[in-house]
C-alpha cells in the first residue's frame, strides 16, 4: 500500500517489453509499471529494501539497486527472482547511485 492508500498485487504477469521499474524507498519496495495497460505490480523480493537508485542492465535485463541503509548493491531478475547481494559497500562510502 502506498502513502495515498493504493495497494499493488505482486507481480503476476511479468511484463518483458513496454514497462518501467521504479523504487519507492518510503514503502521499501520495486515496482513494474505496464506502459499498456497502466498496471502496476509489486516485484515480489525476499526482504524489504530502502532502494535509492534503480537500474536495468540492458544486456541481462536484470535489475540492480543500491540500499544504503543496508550498504549493499542488490540484483535480480525482473521477476524477482534470483535476488542476491552483488556488492557489500565498504564502510563510509555507503552514498552511491546505482550505474549499471
Amino acid at each position: 500500500m502506498d502513502f495515498f492508500g493504493t495497494a499493488y498485487i505482486s507481480i503476476t504477469d511479468v511484463k518483458f517489453d513496454n514497462y518501467v521499474v521504479a523504487v519507492d524507498s518510503y514503502q521499501k519496495q520495486i515496482y513494474q509499471l505496464d506502459l499498456t495497460s497502466g498496471d502496476v505490480s509489486a516485484i515480489p523480493l525476499s526482504q524489504s529494501y530502502k532502494g535509492v537508485a534503480l537500474d536495468i542492465h540492458k544486456v541481462t535485463g536484470r535489475l540492480y539497486w543500491t540500499d544504503n541503509s543496508m550498504g549493499v548493491i542488490v540484483t535480480s531478475n525482473i521477476d524477482g527472482s534470483d535476488e542476491t547481494i552483488f556488492r557489500k559497500l565498504p564502510n563510509g562510502n555507503q552514498k552511491i547511485v546505482c550505474i549499471v
